[in-house]
C-alpha cells in the first residue's frame, strides 16, 4: 500500500468514525493510538494502552498560560501531551528479564537456603534482602 492509499483509507475511516458507522473490526489491530481528551476539557491524564497496541498519545486541552518571551510575560497557548507505551517497545523482553534477574536470584536463594527457612520472616530486615541487588 502506498502513501496515497494509506491517506485515502485514513480519510474513509475518519468519516466512518465521525458518522458513527465504523465497526469494531475496522478499529481492531492497531499499534498506535492518538487520543484527543482535550475536547472534554482535560488538562492532565494518563492514557491507557489497549493491547495489542504499543503506545497511545493523549493530546489534552489547549489553554492560555503565562510565558516569558523576550523578557516579557505574555499569554501563549499551551497543550500537554502524554505518551504511554509498552516498555518492551523500548527495552524489549530481554531488557525486562535482565531488570528482574537480581530479584529472582535473590528470592530463589532465600527460598532454597535451609538456614533461611528456620528464621522467622520478621527477623530478616529488608536491607539484608536487598543488599546484594545491583543499582538499577
Amino acid at each position: 500500500m502506498n502513501f496515497a492509499n494509506i491517506e485515502k483509507e485514513i480519510n474513509t475511516l475518519a468519516k466512518k468514525a465521525n458518522d458513527g458507522s465504523i465497526s469494531i473490526d475496522e478499529m481492531a489491530g492497531g499499534s498506535f493510538t492518538i487520543s484527543n481528551g482535550g475536547v472534554y476539557g482535560s488538562l492532565l491524564s494518563t492514557p491507557i494502552i489497549n493491547p495489542p497496541q504499543l503506545a497511545i498519545l493523549g493530546m489534552l486541552s489547549i489553554v492560555s498560560r503565562p510565558m516569558v518571551v523576550g523578557g516579557d510575560v505574555v499569554p501563549r497557548p499551551m497543550m500537554y501531551v502524554a505518551l504511554t507505551y509498552d516498555h518492551r517497545l523500548i527495552d524489549g523482553w530481554i531488557g525486562y528479564v535482565d531488570h528482574l534477574q537480581p530479584f529472582v536470584i535473590l528470592a530463589h536463594t532465600h527460598c532454597t537456603d535451609r538456614s533461611m527457612l528456620l528464621m522467622p520472616a520478621c527477623d530478616v530486615a529488608a536491607s539484608e534482602w536487598l543488599q546484594d541487588i545491583p543499582e538499577l
